[in-house]
């Protein structure tokens, strides 16, 4: 399937421009939705030149519109962003009935890896900003809309999920409390929409030194709540400690509330401020929501677990008001953190090498076994020499004068490959008149055989 994807790009006229045939073509799976069910199952692949990403190709196992969906809202956020900070949506190829979305590629690292391999905390801080600013000027899609939209997004998500989440009376309570506490916070505000990737998460991000891009729009959608991709940010981001990032981003120019306070709820300092609360319960029921859609049932049932663990301690939390604000960021926090990070690092590096280390004695290996390959086959060839030779000083009309002959002789073409020489033959053969050998006995004994082994 993918060759014949790959094929049919380079002989269409709006995509052949991405391949250069002086150039070593090559593939790499980056995600074959193992973990869904079938029909949402997402097949998505690079193709790189010279290992530099040329393409990236998506599509769905089964034949829906979803595909078409996602490229049509990328190609607006594309156009909308001028083209900054965005994947470029290239078109939709169709092929045996599937449709399938190819983006431009984008050179660089993710960044987790981006950070791994320049660890520092100025770099930490530059990246954050990027993120922050690529953010912000996502924010030029913004669309004025009116409070009555957001209670009616908000209170539809609170249907869904209650499609999917049988919630008992207490923590039906929750919940409503904190959506009554959410919207009352807005009562008063100018209220805005904009598309949002829906995947707001760092291995989403592509850098290098100059530039920021944010990939994959699968999950992209027109909300009010926007701003809750910084929860999803914080949520699912595992290359550093969300601690040691809160003590960055405070001594940072980044001063987004909701930045700070999303981030916040990941770590030690979350606050019990009610609004906060009630922001994180309303993300986590829209993430709960997001991920049935897309989860088989096995992982589903682990997810339900978790959502009555969450809205039990945020049932805790709002009745807690001794715990609002006591933790305080202290100098002492960073320099803890600053330790737990480079700790991180130097155990990924450890890893990095000992997995390098790996794949040498595999290569090792593997050229030994190569070169016992080629020794082998210089054997057979040898061996195939010296049969043939042998063969020619056999009269074969002449020497199988007796059935059993025939048999032994026949069954040496069968699985040797070639006739039976004068020793094998009268060996054999004698064996078989004496009744001292059967003829299953006498193939079995030819498929043991070190010659037999040779031919493969």
């Amino acid at each position: 399937m993918i060759k014949s994807i790959i094929d049919k790009l380079k002989h269409d006229s709006k995509y052949n421009q991405y391949f250069d045939t002086n150039k070593k073509l090559s593939y790499v799976m980056i995600s074959t939705g193992a973990y869904r069910p079938y029909e949402k199952g997402r097949i998505v692949f690079l193709i790189l030149q010279n290992n530099i990403p040329s393409l990236v190709v998506k599509f769905y196992k089964q034949s829906n519109r979803l595909i078409q969906n996602e490229f049509k809202k990328q190609e607006i956020i594309y156009k909308k962003c001028g083209g900054k900070g965005i994947s470029k949506p290239l078109g939709i190829l169709v092929l045996n009935d599937l449709e399938i979305m190819i983006e431009e590629g984008v050179n660089g690292k993710n960044l987790e890896r981006y950070i791994s391999d320049n660890p520092s905390q100025n770099l930490v801080k530059s990246v954050m900003y990027k993120i922050n600013s690529l953010y912000n000027h996502l924010n030029n899609l913004l669309e004025p809309s009116t409070f009555d939209a957001l209670n009616k997004e908000v209170n539809q998500l609170l249907d869904r999920f209650m499609h999917l989440y049988p919630l008992n009376e207490a923590e039906l309570l929750t919940v409503r409390e904190c959506i009554s506490i959410f919207l009352q916070h807005f009562k008063n505000e100018k209220i805005f929409t904009r598309y949002s990737n829906g995947d707001f998460i760092s291995r989403n991000f592509i850098l290098d030194d100059e530039t920021i891009t944010l990939v994959d729009f699968e999950y992209v959608n027109k909300t009010h709540l926007y701003y809750f991709d910084w929860f999803r940010f914080f949520k699912y981001q595992y290359s550093l400690s969300n601690d040691y990032l809160y003590g960055i981003i405070l001594n940072s120019e980044i001063n987004d509330h909701y930045v700070i306070s999303s981030l916040a709820e990941f770590t030690k300092y979350r606050s019990n401020k009610q609004f906060d609360v009630a922001s994180r319960m309303i993300f986590e029921l829209k993430e709960y929501v997001l991920r049935s859609d897309s989860l088989s049932l096995a992982f589903l049932e682990d997810e339900k677990k978790n959502m009555n663990r969450f809205i039990s301690d945020v049932s805790s939390r709002l009745n807690d008001k001794q715990m609002s604000d006591t933790q305080i960021f202290t100098s002492n926090d960073m320099i803890s953190s600053e330790k737990e990070f480079y700790h991180n690092i130097h155990s990924k590096i450890r890893e990095y090498a000992e997995s390098n280390n790996k794949i040498q004695n595999i290569q090792k290996e593997a050229v030994k076994l190569e070169n016992k390959v080629k020794k082998l086959a210089s054997e057979k060839e040898s061996l195939q020499r010296t049969n043939s030779a042998l063969s020619t000083f056999i009269d074969h009309d002449k020497i199988l004068d007796t059935p059993m002959k025939k048999i032994v002789d026949k069954l040496y073409l069968e699985i040797l490959h070639r006739h039976a020489d004068r020793d094998g033959l009268m060996h054999f053969s004698l064996l078989l008149e004496k009744k001292e050998m059967t003829v299953d006995d006498l193939r079995k004994s030819l498929l043991d055989s070190n010659e037999r082994k040779m031919l493969g």
